[in-house]
């Protein structure tokens, strides 16, 4: 996958927010154990509970470290048993799993805290990856849930470590620097035990000062009671006279919803072999928590669970607007994704976004379909299923395409793999084979018109606008009419276009040269001038014959103003 931002980021940047989760008094867990799983054995179940109950003491601990002993109990957690069900009075209840009740939501295959139901799920079986051969040099990973080994028990630990930092209201602690993350990795102990995608072993996946600096900044001086409805107790234990100030009380962080909307150009994208794919996502920040000049954070959570931070800067002229492009062709994972975003160190989970990515021509088992399959069972005489049995297919995870163009080889093929030499053989003129385009639009107008044609209708168009320095400002996309003719209308909208001069706008189907053409569209001061189009030049060319007759008969001068 590519990922153009408008604009770049220009440096690193490390981000710790937080959502709209709040506890309203010290919380109490509890651990509900699978009942219908007879495979699994008494003695595993009673050392998943343990690693439950380490988990939370370990939170308590290391949050009432420091703290005064006549302070301690604002930061109290307490653990109140196991049984097949929730006990009375517990306020979240971690349930183990193998695997997730909705195979749609493979992606939380670790774990899960659910802020709606106040529950936590511990996933126990083992993740394995299929690895799918997409052709015959590239393969990718699959994930899935395997039925015969279980996680271990110092990752059941890790994971519930996690979870339960979700239920106090942390998100995850990420960087949008490669290289930072990178060196995550090869620590003994990670900066945070809310980094994703690095292991869970808690070993090696620790609450770290970090991790409690971050909950009492949430909570502030009233810790847990922070957010109750009923007065903070008093302490127990009288409180000795202080000899010197007592510092100001720390206030809690007051959860927001900075965004009034966001979203993306589509929720499923399919990629093939010949063709890039552009996916838009867009959002508006709420006018009364608008700070110019601080960025927005995308947040990318890759099916493989692996994370992406996107850093996208708002300008002084975007009121509040941002959007950004991802480009993705048959090289990326296939599976769901999941867009999060963060402002002012605020995340509003309800706005999070998913798309799937699916594959047009390979034919690989979805995640829905692998859960709890052994490899062995994907492997099968006509994998792609074209009919076209595999010791003799070609391309055994792509499918034919039956067009009369090489129908047995087994593999899928397009309209430019039949050029030049099957010219006379299909009765096409080569001199009108591609994609061309032409831009029309009236002076001082805020939008133009794209209008194009191209010989292969079986495809869609894809719409790129730049700006006069490059940057990408537009990704649309048309399907040609059964004569191949296509029209997009394109908006001079929002703080991109703050530009003036020559946009350039490529229509694209596939990567052939011939289906590729570009023109320019003048705009200044957000509309477009008559340099370009056939309606523009009509105008323009009517104005100046009109200027001459009149001129000519009248006998007027036209004199030059400056």
């Amino acid at each position: 996958m590519f990922i153009l931002l408008i604009p770049l980021n220009a440096y690193a940047e490390t981000i710790y927010p937080s959502f709209e989760q709040r506890v309203y008094d010290p919380p109490s867990y509890c651990f509900v154990a699978p009942s219908d799983i007879s495979e699994i054995k008494k003695s595993t179940i009673e050392k998943w509970e343990m690693e439950v109950e380490e988990a939370v003491y370990d939170w308590k601990t290391k949050l009432q470290n420091g703290v005064p002993s006549e302070f301690k109990y604002l930061w109290n957690l307490s653990y109140l048993g196991s049984d097949t069900e929730p006990l009375p009075d517990c306020d979240y209840p971690i349930y183990l799993k193998p695997y997730p009740d909705n195979n749609d939501n493979w992606y939380e295959s670790l774990g899960i805290f659910s802020a709606y139901y106040d529950i936590i799920h511990v996933y126990f079986l083992n993740i394995l990856f299929e690895w799918v051969e997409k052709s015959q040099t590239e393969l990718y990973g699959v994930p899935y849930y395997d039925g015969d080994s279980l996680r271990t028990f110092s990752e059941i630990g890790g994971t519930a470590r996690h979870e339960i930092g979700h239920s106090f209201g942390l998100d995850h602690y990420s960087t949008d620097d490669d290289d930072v993350r990178t060196k995550w990795s090869k620590l003994n102990v990670i900066p945070s035990i809310m980094i994703t995608g690095l292991g869970t072993d808690k070993n090696f996946r620790q609450i770290t000062d970090i991790d409690i600096s971050k909950v009492r900044a949430i909570y502030g001086s009233g810790g847990f009671y922070a957010f109750s409805t009923t007065p903070i107790p008093q302490p127990t234990t009288p409180i000795p006279q202080p000899t010197t100030p007592i510092p100001q009380p720390i206030l809690p962080i007051i959860p927001i919803f900075p965004f009034e909307n966001i979203g993306i150009s589509s929720d499923e994208i399919i990629v093939d072999r010949y063709s890039t794919q552009y996916l838009k996502v867009f959002g508006n920040i709420s006018e009364n928590v608008l700070l110019i000049g601080h960025p927005v954070f995308l947040k990318i959570t890759y099916p493989d669970l692996t994370e992406e931070l996107l850093r996208i800067t708002i300008g002084s002229r975007s009121g509040g607007q941002f959007e950004t492009t991802m480009s993705f062709d048959h090289y990326d994972l296939l599976g769901t994704y999941i867009i999060s975003a963060t402002y002012l160190e605020h995340t509003d989970k309800s706005m999070d976004v998913k798309f799937k990515i699916i594959s047009k021509d390979t034919h690989s088992k979805s995640n829905s379909q692998i859960i709890n399959k052994q490899p062995s069972s994907l492997t099968n005489d006509d994998y792609d299923g074209d009919g076209i049995i595999d010791n003799i297919d070609s391309c055994p995870y792509d499918t034919e395409t039956f067009n009369g163009y090489q129908d047995t080889d087994g593999c899928p093929d397009k309209l430019s793999d039949k050029l030049p030499n099957s010219l006379q053989t299909l009765n096409v003129d080569s001199s009108i084979v591609g994609l061309s385009i032409t831009a029309n639009a009236i002076e001082g107008s805020d939008t133009f018109e794209i209008i194009g044609s191209t010989t292969d209708i079986n495809n869609i168009v894809t719409l790129v606008v730049k700006s006069p320095t490059g940057n990408l400002i537009n990704v649309d996309q048309s399907s040609p009419d059964k004569n191949g003719n296509f029209i997009l209308d394109v908006a001079v909208e929002g703080g991109l276009w703050f530009q003036d001069g020559a946009y350039t706008v490529t229509a694209q189907q596939g990567n052939d040269s011939m289906f590729v053409d570009s023109v320019e569209i003048e705009i200044a001061d957000g509309v477009v001038v008559p340099e370009f189009g056939t309606i523009a030049a009509m105008i323009l060319a009517v104005a100046i014959i009109s200027i001459i007759a009149i001129s000519s008969k009248s006998r007027l001068n036209i004199v030059p103003r400056y």
